[in-house]
């Protein structure tokens, strides 16, 4: 859930908080706040590209894992994305890459199979 219900929140007004909150301390965490601070306030509910399809559990440890994200596009194909995530002061948070990203980059993906689907 974490991985992705936490960088969702970071096209809201809140993202501040979330960041705050929810992103693991560090350089990667610093350099996505002074990135995401230079987005003017009227472009802060960005429009959505595609759903969340599913997620698969690429690696895990009881202090960190990898979640890899299956997003649908509105045409119906599928791209997906990885998001590194760290068990950190009783939760789980999202840990930034070293250059502030949130995510891996998209990759285009041929379906589903590997994924565990979210019901709709």
């Amino acid at each position: 859930m974490a991985a992705n219900v936490i960088p969702t929140q970071m096209s809201g007004r809140a993202w501040r908080t979330i960041a705050e909150q929810q992103l693991v301390k560090g350089p990667g965490r610093d350099i996505f706040v002074a990135q995401r601070s230079t987005v003017p306030a009227s472009a802060q509910n960005g429009t959505a590209v595609g759903s969340y399809a599913g997620f698969a559990v690429m690696s895990y440890s009881p202090g960190g894992a990898e979640v890899q994200l299956l997003i649908k596009s509105g045409s119906g194909g599928y791209r997906s994305t990885a998001v590194s995530l760290k068990w950190d002061g009783g939760d789980w948070k999202v840990q930034p890459k070293p250059d502030g990203a949130l995510y891996a980059p998209m990759q285009t993906v041929s379906g589903s199979d590997g994924f565990m689907l979210w019901r709709t």
